[in-house]
């Protein structure tokens, strides 16, 4: 396996295991039958890095982010439906990710989930002060 593979990789299990408990979070059976696995590599085909996900899910593993090279790929692949991208970063310091990217329709939908599901809270209200 090449550097580069190995790398991307290492960047995709390390999400793994956080979208499983996001999606899955009740399931109980063994690891290698688990719905959410890494997808295999599928050249043209691809359709994201896992399988058992909603929507498109790529993970990325680079020191420098292409966020918009990423997300014209992503649209490309996703042929119109939600996409995310998630950037490992460089965690050794604060402020280099990890990072979700988005497109804003899936955001909203996201947050109209959110408010069915849990209860929007509105931000506080504060004064301006003159």
């Amino acid at each position: 396996m090449s550097r580069s593979r190995a790398k991307g990789t290492r960047g995709e299990n390390y999400f793994l295991p956080r979208l499983r408990k996001l999606f899955y979070p009740n399931y109980d059976g063994p690891e290698e039958e688990h719905p959410l696995q890494r997808a295999p590599l599928k050249g043209v085909n691809d359709w994201g890095d896992y399988l058992g996900v909603p929507w498109l899910h790529e993970a990325k593993h680079t020191i420098k982010p292409l966020f918009q090279q990423w997300a014209r790929t992503a649209e490309g692949k996703a042929r119109g439906e939600h996409w995310v991208v998630m950037w490992k970063g460089d965690l050794r310091s604060k402020g280099n990710g990890p990072y979700v990217l988005m497109p804003l329709d899936t955001y909203e939908t996201l947050t109209d989930v959110y408010e069915g599901v849990v209860g929007f809270r509105r931000p506080r209200e504060f004064e301006l002060i003159t």
